[in-house]
């Protein structure tokens, strides 16, 4: 496997999720056979990681994602963990920055936001965090926790 770069403080900004009781969810377009070993590498494969998944034949790849019930999904896959965890009465919290974060991130309680994703949210003036780093993610995320306290 080749280098990986994780974007700065991502640990921390783990380890502050679980001290105040933050359920931390990491749903990825990306397929699991990448994103386990890199969670393994970093000592966190107990997060919550949903993803695609792939099995790897002598005849290729075959790709499969799946809804929050385990169902086969071929569009929508972010959006129906949204709603998801939004219908068991969770404020979601979306942090992206591609565009397959567009439609989701629109639906999300709070967004925060860097690269394609904030260039999008910006043109439309929806309103968002800006990030670079999980350190920014976490100074968010401590200010949205201030906002749902009252």
């Amino acid at each position: 496997m080749g280098d990986v770069v994780v974007r700065y403080v991502f640990d921390g900004f783990v380890d502050y999720c679980r001290g105040v009781g933050i359920r931390l969810v990491i749903v990825s377009s990306g397929l699991d056979l990448y994103i386990r070993p890199i969670m393994r590498q970093l000592g966190l494969e107990d997060l919550e990681v949903f993803s695609g998944s792939a099995d790897v034949a002598s005849d290729g790849i075959r790709v499969e994602y799946s809804d929050p019930s385990g169902a086969p999904i071929t569009s929508g896959f972010k959006e129906s963990y949204l709603r998801h965890f939004q219908y068991q009465g969770n404020a979601v919290v979306y942090v992206g920055d591609g565009l397959s974060d567009i439609v989701p991130a629109q639906e999300a309680d709070f967004v925060i936001a860097r690269s394609t994703l904030r260039e999008h949210l910006t043109g439309r003036g929806v309103s968002h965090f800006a990030f670079e780093t999980f350190n920014d993610v976490g100074t968010h995320v401590k200010e949205v926790r201030q906002r749902l306290r009252g």
